[in-house]
């Protein structure tokens, strides 16, 4: 029985996950100072609008193109069905 364990992909996601949080801090800090000020604030708001709008477009067209890629495949599949069928 094998009873060695990964310890270098448990340090990796442990450094991950330190490096993650320092640079969280960071943000954090610096996001304290600009959004002090009003404009700042309006502009970032303005950003994360447009920004959350681009992201629900394009989530909305995913799933748009992954209903047709649905129904193109199941399309597909019926005529090839159907092709078994007329050749047994």
């Amino acid at each position: 029985m094998n009873t060695k364990t990964n310890n270098t992909s448990t340090g990796t996601a442990a450094a991950a996950g330190i490096a993650g949080a320092v640079v969280g801090a960071g943000v954090a800090i610096a996001a304290t100072k600009v959004m002090s000020d009003k404009n700042m604030r309006d502009k970032v708001t303005g950003v994360l609008t447009n920004v959350k709008d681009q992201v629900m477009d394009a989530v909305e067209s995913a799933r748009t193109n992954g209903e047709n890629a649905l129904d193109d495949a199941q399309a597909k599949l019926d005529t090839a069905k159907k092709e078994i069928k007329n050749k047994s």
